[in-house]
């Protein structure tokens, strides 16, 4: 199950949420010691694991774009003493540096090295050669959609083309990232970020 994580110990105390689809809504949930588990139905929708700073010390807050491996394992061995199923451990956040390669009607083929994929773009301000952070189908955005194929003007969108709020560079708002011309592209942002 791909899945997101958000702590944020300012607006939700010390709960470590960890999504894995914000499309359905919560019918019903089990306590299991500090692990709460919600379910639609018989699909398990999210983890609220409560006092984690009494485990494991987070220093960011708010989204986690690549949660880190040795983060992953300690909360795996939460879930495991708890009898719910663990999470994979990630070796990539599925936020790619592509270039655009061609716009046409409204989509812009974006190259990420190894593979191409399809972007809807909502600005004019785009240009052929634009080094662009792009997140591929399954990607949890920092605003709980997840990133899902589909059709426009007859063309597979397969990617979802980042602005700054999502990536959380809030002082550049809404406007889509636009990054330095000489970056590599196909590698993950923010294993860069990281560096």
């Amino acid at each position: 199950m791909d899945y997101s994580m958000y702590y944020s110990y300012k607006d939700s105390g010390d709960i470590l949420f960890v999504n894995f689809n914000e499309d359905l809504k919560p019918n019903r949930k089990e306590k299991k010691g500090r692990i709460e588990v919600y379910y639609h139905d018989s699909e398990i929708v999210r983890y609220n694991i409560y006092d984690i700073k009494d485990i494991v010390k987070i220093k960011n807050e708010g989204m986690f774009y690549y949660p880190n491996p040795a983060l992953v394992t300690v909360i795996n061995t939460l879930l495991s003493n708890a009898g719910v199923p663990t999470l994979e451990i990630k070796d990539n956040s599925g936020y790619f540096i592509g270039e655009i390669k061609e716009i046409d009607n409204n989509v812009a083929l974006v190259t990420l090295g190894n593979e191409d994929v399809n972007v809807r773009v909502s600005s004019n301000d785009l240009q052929i050669g634009d080094k662009v952070v792009v997140a591929k189908k399954g990607v949890h955005l920092s605003t709980g959609v997840i990133v899902k194929e589909y059709m426009l003007n007859d063309v597979l969108i397969n990617g979802h083309l980042c602005i700054n709020n999502e990536l959380g560079i809030k002082e550049k708002g809404e406007l889509v990232t636009i990054l330095d011309k000489d970056i590599e592209i196909g590698k993950d942002f923010f294993s860069l970020e990281a560096k």
